[in-house]
């Protein structure tokens, strides 16, 4: 009768010899398969295919990738050339215009007519108001004559209410017109004058509904 030490080590050959047997399947699959491949050219062509396909696949990736950075660094150049349309000679020049940037930036919106900006002088006495028109740029007027609108007389005093009212309607429909038209968002500035704090408040509320302040607020004295 055999031993038990004999028995195991026959049960391990068994294992080792099973084990080669499973390898040597998978290599003469394995084999066969790339036998197929090398001498069979619609194999050969259908591997080449897959090949391509996932090089495709990648490719495509990498495309849409690039052309999302391609469409960001476009925003930002357009970004940066509404800010500097013409470029500066020398560093001055671009130390001037950044700080023109910085300025508008504070403003919210751009000057609408950049270097005489200011539409309009208004000033509220005990009460009473009053708008004069101090320029007016070509771009606002053709708007104006187009749309059919009437045009103030320039530095002539306007103290009904209702056509101060008026006025300012049609500048704030000017600002529309250019925003959908796809402008840059732009506001004219005006200056103010006034007796008292009432007068400040009642003039501040009207008027910066539509202009900026830029031109200055101008408390006035008394007479008395």
């Amino acid at each position: 009768m055999p031993s038990l030490k004999s028995l195991a080590r026959t049960d391990l050959v068994i294992s080792i010899t099973l084990a080669e047997i499973f390898l040597l399947l998978l290599f003469v699959v394995w084999y066969g398969f790339s036998s197929e491949l090398r001498f069979d050219p619609r194999a050969r062509m259908i591997e080449q295919i897959s090949r391509l396909e996932k090089e495709n696949v990648r490719l495509k990736k990498e495309l849409k990738d690039e052309t999302k950075k391609v469409a960001d660094l476009e925003r930002r150049l357009r970004f940066w050339h509404e800010l500097f349309p013409d470029v500066p000679d020398n560093q001055d020049g671009f130390m001037l215009d950044s700080r023109e940037v910085c300025k508008e930036a504070c403003r919210g919106f751009g000057e609408c007519n950049r270097g005489n900006n200011i539409l309009i002088e208004a000033s509220v006495i005990r009460g009473q108001m009053s708008m004069v028109l101090l320029s007016m740029d070509e771009t606002l007027s053709n708007w104006f004559r187009s749309s059919g609108r009437h045009i103030p007389e320039m530095n002539v005093a306007i103290v009904d209410h209702a056509q101060i009212r008026k006025f300012l309607e049609d500048v704030s429909a000017y600002y529309s017109a250019v925003t959908r038209s796809g402008g840059k968002k732009c506001r004219y500035d005006y200056r103010l004058k006034h007796l008292s704090k009432e007068d400040y408040y009642d003039g501040r509320k009207l008027f910066e509904r539509i202009f900026y302040p830029a031109g200055g607020i101008v408390e006035l004295q008394s007479a008395s």
